[in-house]
């Protein structure tokens, strides 16, 4: 009897700490996706849309210096603080354009950030498998 109980509540508590075991899959995803994303909708997303929007958070943009030729002209100016490292695009509400880059000025600095199309996402991915 007491190996029963012993089983039953070793049963119990791995079933709730692995949802898999259960018919929920744990799925892993950039904490930068939750911006904009549910959990319940990265849950549902497919493997390549989960894949696309976590490259997009980690490589989908470019950091450059600005030169003095591109301080004159007019670049949209972006109310960024922080290190540029953990820029996070989709919590400034910034997705990728289908075919057009989009470039960034970081506040008042001589920083740009350059928001690279869902095409070329893509192509760098592919590049990537």
């Amino acid at each position: 009897m007491f190996k029963e109980l012993v089983f039953t509540f070793t049963l119990v508590a791995m079933m709730a700490t692995s949802p898999s075991l259960y018919g929920q899959s744990s799925t892993d995803f950039d904490g930068k996706l939750l911006a904009k994303f549910s959990q319940e909708e990265l849950n549902e997303f497919s493997p390549n849309e989960l894949a696309y929007w976590t490259y997009f958070v980690s490589e989908g943009f470019e950091v450059f210096t600005i030169t003095k030729d591109q301080l004159q002209s007019e670049i949209k100016s972006l109310d960024f603080i922080g290190e540029v490292s953990n820029f996070n695009p989709l919590a400034l509400n910034i997705t990728p354009e289908e075919t057009a880059v989009v470039t960034y000025r970081i506040g008042n600095t001589d920083q740009g950030i350059m928001i690279l199309s869902k095409q070329k996402i893509l192509a760098k991915m592919g590049r990537k498998q």
